[in-house]
């Protein structure tokens, strides 16, 4: 019971952290991956049917986020400076696993599993 109530809030808090996170897409990057991180922790333990997607997800905004950090670090704010455009959909995969938490939240939240 107290396992229970703990990942609960354990999901909560990566949910909050990755909805907060967003706000500052630079800064507040490490905010959105350390929240995605518990909510893949918290889901494979909790046995979550979508366990799977929330790691994929994961995967996904750690790749974007390294790539956008890589991107900064290049080029500076300019973006222009230094790397030509195509360079910057290598930053793609951080928001759609991004989006991808998002969907899988509301599929959690309005999509109820059929009594066993």
């Amino acid at each position: 019971m107290q396992e229970n109530r703990n990942l609960q809030t354990a999901f909560y808090v990566g949910l909050f952290l990755s909805m907060i996170g967003v706000l500052f897409p630079l800064w507040g990057a490490p905010l959105v991956v350390a929240g995605s991180g518990i909510l893949m922790v918290t889901t494979r333990r909790y046995g979550d049917p979508h366990a799977r997607w929330y790691r994929v997800c994961f995967l996904m905004i750690v790749l974007g986020v390294i790539s956008l950090w890589t991107r900064f670090a290049i080029s500076g704010l300019d973006a222009e400076a230094a790397l030509a455009d195509g360079w910057g959909m290598l930053v793609l995969p951080y928001p759609l696993g991004w989006f991808g938490i998002l969907i899988l939240v509301f599929i959690r939240l309005f999509i109820r599993r059929a009594p066993q």
